[in-house]
């Protein structure tokens, strides 16, 4: 069991120390990724563009258990969800789970609603003098 002592005057050090002894623990007992996720150079108001980004998405990371596929949150803007849910309805039609794309469940990310919320409990919650 790794303790570090903590005061008054080295809190925020005693803190950090933590930190990294659970991070430096964390990756001794996990495998971390060996590549980067990338970037994909596609458009996603072109349709043609978006399928295939949504077909990749689809084929590189849900994952596959033995009751089927899992699903796996894709979040946008208003008109991207709009457009990968039209497309996922247009694939509908496919022979398998992956072809359907019934692994992606597309969400509406409201980057301003979440911002606010956070804004809202600062002031509520957080005393600016301690």
């Amino acid at each position: 069991m790794k303790t570090h002592q903590q005061s008054l005057l080295t809190s925020n050090t005693s803190l950090h120390w933590i930190h990294h002894i659970a991070v430096e623990d964390r990756i001794q007992t996990s495998h971390l990724s060996d590549y980067p996720l990338g970037l994909i150079f596609k458009n996603e108001n072109i349709t043609g563009d978006l399928s295939d980004v949504l077909l990749y998405l689809q084929k590189e990371y849900v994952p596959k258990g033995p009751s089927g596929l899992e699903k796996v949150f894709v979040g946008g803007d208003r008109l991207t969800e709009g457009n990968c849910r039209n497309l996922q309805w247009g694939f509908a039609d496919g022979a398998t789970e992956e072809e359907r794309l019934e692994g992606l469940a597309f969400k509406f990310e409201d980057w301003h609603a979440i911002r606010n919320l956070f804004q809202i409990h600062y002031k509520l919650f957080c005393n600016k003098t301690s």
